[in-house]
């Protein structure tokens, strides 16, 4: 064989060997500018009074203040964002921005997290889903505020919080992630404690594996095999594309 065969023979081996270039997880543009906003509510008071028959009377019922938030921030971030669009009503997500390619929940709680990530059942169909996984992995952004009561019963936002899903949830109780079980059925998807929201160990990796053993136990999840394919097989082409 030639010296310049040789030579093309030992350029073609490293062509195939070659590593393709991974892209980048794409991210809201407005991203930055978000956070900026949200984190400007941090400190704020918010009074609530509602107007019945005349009387101007304040509102101290903790139980309305997620709905009424939703209301009064997207306010405040459709001012300065443009894109930004209210979800259904009563539905998922709450928030869409870029022409609806990004999702945003909002999320309220006070002391301790015990909101609602998502009802389960409808999580794993969602994720099942055509292009589910890279939705709700990569494109859905939780929107958290950590708030207060003062002396006054007024409203303080203490903290603010811009997360993934896979960030939120624990991987290290009863079950494979934090959940809400009654009579041995399955309901809704809950968050880990503050203090463990930013562990370097929470993946996508590794809640991808944690929610196919939460399947593969849960008694009243249909289409096991079927559904535990589509998430596998979502994931593996997004490892083979994507660096996140």
């Amino acid at each position: 064989m030639e010296k310049n065969d040789i030579n093309e023979e030992i350029n073609n081996l490293f062509d195939k060997l070659s590593i393709k270039e991974k892209e980048l997880i794409k991210i809201y543009d407005n991203t930055d500018e978000l956070i900026k906003i949200c984190k400007g509510f941090e400190n704020e008071e918010i009074e609530l009074y509602a107007t019945f028959m005349k009387n101007k009377i304040k509102i101290n019922n903790c139980n309305i203040i997620g709905d009424l938030f939703e209301d009064l921030f997207f306010y405040e971030i459709k001012n300065k964002l443009l894109d930004f669009e209210e979800g259904p009503k009563q539905s998922s997500p709450d928030f869409y921005g870029m022409n609806k390619n990004f999702e945003f929940e909002q999320k309220l709680f006070m002391i301790n997290p015990g909101f609602d990530i998502g009802n389960f059942t409808s999580y794993v169909n969602q994720l099942s889903s055509e292009n589910g996984v890279y939705r709700k992995l990569f494109n859905t952004k939780y929107l958290i505020f950590e708030y207060f009561m003062n002396i006054d019963k007024n409203i303080i936002i203490k903290k603010f919080h811009y997360l993934n899903v896979y960030n939120i949830v624990s991987y290290n109780g009863k079950y494979p992630i934090s959940m809400q079980v009654k009579k041995n059925i399955w309901y809704n998807i809950r968050p880990d404690s503050v203090k463990n929201w930013y562990l370097d160990n929470k993946t996508p990796k590794v809640f991808i594996e944690k929610i196919i053993e939460c399947i593969n136990i849960c008694p009243h999840i249909e289409n096991k095999d079927e559904k535990i394919n589509s998430i596998n097989k979502q994931f593996d082409e997004i490892q083979s594309k994507y660096t996140f």
